[in-house]
């Protein structure tokens, strides 16, 4: 496993807080994935973050995703009614 993403993972494991999982994962992220434009959203809805946001795009990116393909999005859909995992290939 490439060196980045072991330790992105072993960080954001150890985080013990949600302030502490965004800083680990700011801080990681963008070395495992080389990429220009990263995030994931925290839905637990007991916590009350159902749509926050975590990462690093372009501003107008998220604006067009979430007043455009947010409602059309299945797997969005699919996770915040079922509260489990699904990915594209799925």
């Amino acid at each position: 496993m490439d060196r980045a993403l072991m330790k992105t993972i072993v960080e954001i494991h150890r985080s013990d807080s949600l302030d502490g999982l965004k800083a680990a994962f700011l801080e990681n992220v963008p070395a495992a994935l080389e990429a220009e434009a990263f995030g994931i959203y925290l839905l637990h809805p007991r916590l009350k973050t159902s749509g926050q946001f975590i990462g690093n795009a372009p501003p107008a990116f998220l604006q067009e995703y979430e007043s455009q393909l947010r409602p059309l999005d299945p797997i969005f859909q699919f996770v915040t009614r079922e509260r489990s995992v699904i990915d594209g290939s799925t």
